[in-house]
């Protein structure tokens, strides 16, 4: 579940706020209390990981995992692209050849994307590795579910020798108040890695969230949604979907 939390974040978080372009300060705050968090919390004791969400940015803090020097990764994404005709342009600007679709055979259709980046970093915060660039699409059906679409041109995870995800994924995720306390029980099943915790929220949320990844060539894609129970199969077509175009 390493990967699989710091993706469906990134994916979920352009969904809470809209048109958000995060100054350098406000990722340096986030950042700050992100590993404020993970040394009163005892994460890095425990091996495990959480995640300190605001706005439209995301900092992972993670357990350093083998000799690498990876210990975070920090994401920063848009959410204001409202015509399916620009993303091409966006794409363009980020350099990147992506793959993707206006609208699926089972009715998610397109809804906003936005752009932004993947850093890797150490312990105290300085860059490691390359940056990489992210594409977002979020696709939305007559239900009013909604389905996030991402892909990246690289893998921090992959660049420091970290296993990265592949097929299809389904986890339990569960959104708290930044005051929130952690039961004896959230700590039991996080550090049997049955659960994600996202400080955040307004109030406490349990969400099931699936997921299905996928590499191709030197893009790394993602689809997944929340509550939306959609299945292996039914993912797996919709990532051959978007293969096919």
């Amino acid at each position: 579940m390493r990967s699989d939390f710091d993706r469906w974040m990134k994916e979920a978080l352009t969904e809470k706020v809209k048109d958000v372009e995060p100054s350098e300060q406000m990722l340096e705050n986030i950042r700050k209390e992100a590993e404020e968090r993970r040394k009163e919390t005892g994460f890095m004791k425990f091996g495990m990981k959480k995640i300190v969400a605001v706005a439209a940015v995301c900092v992972m803090s993670v357990t350093a995992y083998a000799a690498t020097q990876l210990a975070s990764v920090s994401v920063g994404t848009t959410n204001n692209i409202t015509a399916y005709e620009d993303v091409a342009k966006a794409e363009k600007k980020l350099d990147m050849d992506a793959k993707y679709v206006e609208r699926f055979e089972n009715g998610f259709a397109f809804d906003r994307a936005g752009t932004g980046q993947e850093q890797g970093q150490d312990e105290e915060g300085n860059p490691v590795g390359n940056a990489y660039n992210v594409l977002t699409i979020s696709y939305k059906n007559e239900e009013g579910q909604t389905l996030h679409f991402l892909v990246q041109d690289g893998n921090s995870y992959v660049d420091a020798g970290q296993e990265t995800l592949n097929g299809y994924t389904v986890s339990a995720n569960k959104f708290v108040p930044p005051d929130y306390e952690l039961t004896e029980e959230d700590k039991a099943m996080q550090a049997a890695g049955e659960l994600n915790i996202a400080y955040g929220s307004e109030k406490v949320e349990l969400k099931t969230y699936e997921s299905y990844y996928w590499q191709d060539g030197d893009l790394y894609y993602s689809l997944g949604a929340f509550d939306c129970d959609l299945g292996e199969a039914a993912l797996k077509d919709m990532a051959a979907q978007v293969m096919a175009e």
